[in-house]
């Protein structure tokens, strides 16, 4: 990026598909905008655009990413492998500016909008964070607004920009999610987020909450592993368990492994059955009103859950497999053309011969296993339930 290259006339940019596309691949940042990131202090704000720049530069050669460290000495840099990241990548550049005044700080940005638009359109620029480039009462409406209009002249020119923030104090445990200084900082930002983590031996966890929106953007959570700086998405589920404690991951585990051996248990069943296998087992669970919520917080993921208006008891049964569904919609067919033969005096012959094997009791677990040992074929080789269910 050449910073001495003045543009006297700020064109703004007015490429819709640009505006509305994606930096990252994973709707993170939207191209042209101006996000804020904020979060208490070493909750992992510079190690999450870390691992997000890297992803970016490695599969979007075409992508300048450009974080500007106020925050960090050289020594902490190197010592989260920022110097390796950037010998692998040519585009990616870490610039650590504390040893600079905040005034000089704060031109260095101003020098940014200088450049032309065809230098800022593929850039990716970190402010790493607000307050140590900041110049003035971040309380004050006037001087946040100046701050960000600087930073909206790069946007303008086609450049996003991500300005990582930290949040206030918090006093109790309830958490306000409130960031320092004025709301024009959120005001002026295109989208912001809230950030929150769990930290690992060797790799973190980090959520993103949308606190505002002017594009598409979503709540999401990731993986990201320290050493090599990887992230990886991790869906809802993923993320859920990710947060289970010991205790709630032995009721999860158990509880699923009982509902996969009895095919349908009422909930009250459930939790006795589940207390005692944990007892016999020596592992510790949850008390009954929290397990109560996780059995309907995992209700699609790991078993399912009938708690219809017509239901009198929440009854649980195991996620269809695709053979499960098949067996179970074979043995519906079966019985329906059963019974109509039946009330039309047309029972096959051939069904004396085969009745030991087509049992009209049968649940569509026990089908699904005669379906896959090949139990129910006649002596041609042809499915018996095809031939009944055939028209």
């Amino acid at each position: 990026m050449n910073m001495g290259i003045i543009t006297k006339n700020i064109k703004k940019i007015k490429d819709n598909e640009a505006k509305s596309s994606f930096l990252d691949n994973f709707g993170c940042l939207p191209r042209g905008s101006l996000t804020m990131i904020y979060a208490g202090a070493y909750t992992g704000k510079s190690s999450f655009m870390t691992a997000l720049a890297r992803d970016i530069v490695k599969n979007k050669k075409e992508i300048s990413y450009y974080h500007i460290d106020g925050d960090n000495t050289l020594d902490i840099a190197q010592d989260r492998g920022i110097d390796i990241i950037e010998d692998e990548f040519s585009n990616f550049h870490y610039e650590i500016v504390t040893d600079k005044p905040k005034k000089d700080r704060f031109e260095f940005l101003k020098q940014i909008t200088q450049c032309d638009a065809s230098e800022l359109k593929n850039s990716l620029i970190v402010i790493d964070s607000v307050k140590d480039f900041f110049i003035g009462d971040m309380t004050k409406d006037k001087d946040v607004n100046h701050f960000m209009e600087i930073l909206k002249v790069i946007t303008a020119k086609g450049g996003t920009v991500v300005i990582l923030h930290h949040q206030t104090k918090q006093i109790g445990e309830e958490n306000n999610k409130a960031w320092k200084g004025s709301t024009t900082f959120n005001d002026s930002a295109d989208n912001t987020y809230y950030v929150s983590s769990i930290k690992k031996d060797r790799q973190m966890i980090i959520s993103l909450e949308v606190i505002k929106k002017r594009a598409n953007i979503v709540n999401q959570s990731f993986v990201i592993y320290k050493e090599t700086h990887k992230i990886k998405k991790l869906d809802k589920d993923e993320f859920a368990i990710e947060f289970l404690n010991d205790k709630e991951r032995y009721t999860i585990e158990i509880a699923k492994e009982i509902i996969d051996e009895r095919l349908k248990i009422t909930q009250s069943e459930l939790s006795s059955a589940v207390k005692q296998r944990a007892d016999i087992a020596g592992v510790l669970i949850v008390g009954e009103n929290k397990k109560w919520k996780l059995f309907d917080k995992f209700n699609g993921k790991f078993w399912r859950i009938d708690n219809s208006k017509t239901a009198t008891k929440k009854v649980f049964y195991p996620i269809l497999s695709e053979n499960f569904k098949i067996a179970q919609e074979k043995k519906e067919q079966y019985l329906q053309k059963l019974a109509d033969l039946k009330a039309g005096g047309r029972l096959p012959i051939s069904l004396s011969k085969f009745g030991n094997f087509i049992r009209p009791h049968l649940n569509a677990k026990e089908v699904e296993k005669l379906l896959i040992n090949d139990i129910m074929l006649d002596d041609k080789g042809q499915n018996i339930v095809d031939i009944i269910t055939k028209d």
